[in-house]
């Protein structure tokens, strides 16, 4: 059976192994993949999944190093243009926020991965009247992080607990 003490939203790149990463065995992580970590309908939908049915204390919005989809984000209009649809629109959804462009490329893009996994985060706090999103409970943590292939490290950039999404010092 399952019971996950945790839900990640996380990349489909197959160079982050969510349970590898976090030294886990099967059943102990319930994963959301999508490329880009970006918020879909049917994440935030598996996310509300696992709130409900799994009643899994932690979500994790996790990035990572490198990412594929956060680079093409990043690509000029003319050129995002010339993918298909279906990654137009997932590049729609994530928001890279602004990019210093006097930094360095690798610079730019580690800047622009922790931007998106923020944004994320933050729209899952953010009321939205036309659909019903996720709204994390009081006593349920909601973790933003960036796995760095390099070092093999998960650096947290938040921390917050439940409803109001008020930032904690305790560690998830």
């Amino acid at each position: 059976g399952q019971k996950p003490f945790a839900t990640i939203l996380a990349c489909s790149d197959s160079r982050v192994p969510l349970e590898l990463l976090f030294d886990q065995g099967f059943g102990d992580i319930f994963a959301i993949r999508v490329a880009g970590n970006v918020a879909t309908r049917y994440g935030i939908g598996s996310m509300q999944y696992a709130q409900h049915h799994l009643q899994t204390p932690l979500f994790v919005i996790l990035g990572h190093e490198g990412c594929g989809a956060v680079t093409a984000a990043m690509l000029p209009k003319e050129k995002r243009v010339q993918e298909p649809k279906g990654v137009q629109e997932l590049l729609d959804l994530v928001h890279i926020g602004k990019v210093d462009k006097s930094a360095d490329p690798k610079a730019q893009l580690a800047s622009a991965v922790e931007a998106n996994a923020k944004n994320v985060t933050k729209s899952l706090y953010d009321l939205n009247p036309d659909r019903e999103g996720f709204t994390p409970r009081e006593e349920e943590m909601v973790v933003t992080a960036v796995y760095e292939i390099s070092t093999g490290r998960v650096r947290i950039l938040d921390k917050r607990k439940g409803i109001r999404g008020e930032k904690s010092g305790d560690a998830p």
